[in-house]
């Protein structure tokens, strides 16, 4: 999947019919995991999710795609973006106050949220880790406001 950092929040770069972007009705679907995903001729996704009341696996049906401005994962990202940061850097980042380089990431499932990381080093990048390494020395001798 392709997103991005853009001015410090997360943007999604999938066309609307990608996986990030199906809607599922919450009422039938509350996972939060699921294994195997396609996507079917009418242009909706179904995944395979093993349900714990029935100790069996289920198909679910996204019940249509959201808008060109609307992700799933950037909605994740979004809601809480420093618990869902990969590198200890990045979530100090937020508590120094530093301003998030923009970059292509990379997002990935840990099972019960995303992390992300940039997908390549760019000079920004270097830039904001040295920030940010600076900013936790200053933390850790006592000399950050």
């Amino acid at each position: 999947m392709s997103h991005a950092i853009k001015d410090g929040r997360p943007i999604c770069l999938e066309p609307e019919t990608a996986m990030c972007r199906a809607q599922w009705n919450y009422q039938d679907c509350g996972c939060e995991f699921y294994g195997e995903t396609w996507q079917n001729e009418d242009g909706t996704w179904t995944h395979l999710a093993y349900d714990v009341e029935t100790d069996d696996d289920v198909e679910h049906t996204s019940v249509g795609n959201y808008s060109a401005r609307n992700c799933n994962l950037c909605n994740w990202l979004d809601d809480d973006l420093r618990g869902t940061a990969n590198e200890e850097s990045v979530q100090l980042a937020w508590m120094v106050d530093v301003e998030i380089p923009d970059g292509l990431i990379v997002c990935e499932w840990e099972g019960d949220y995303y992390t992300w990381r940039y997908s390549e080093a760019t000079p920004a990048l270097g830039r904001f880790i040295a920030q940010v390494a600076v900013g936790r020395w200053a933390e850790d001798k006592g000399l950050a406001a």
